[in-house]
């Protein structure tokens, strides 16, 4: 995939991606990077991947239509 090719290539510290862009990167080592997703729930499984592929994993959430992110949760461990 073209992003985590860049992720690694840039020695990119932090990647912040909504959940569809992170599912092409949840199985390649994220190695010192902390992914930060954001947009919709974060699905189980997604989590577990990107938790066992980067350094660490927060979850942004905040509604879609005012494209922010009003709360935050550091996740591990894929909960």
């Amino acid at each position: 995939p073209i992003f985590s090719a860049m992720v690694r290539a840039a020695g990119t510290g932090i990647a912040f991606r909504a959940k569809p862009a992170l599912r092409e990167v949840a199985d390649v080592r994220l190695d010192g990077v902390h992914a930060l997703s954001t947009g919709e729930a974060l699905p189980p499984e997604l989590a577990q991947r990107l938790v066992a592929a980067a350094a660490r994993v927060t979850n942004l959430y905040g509604p879609t239509e005012a494209a922010v992110d009003v709360a935050r949760a550091r996740v591990a461990g894929g909960k």
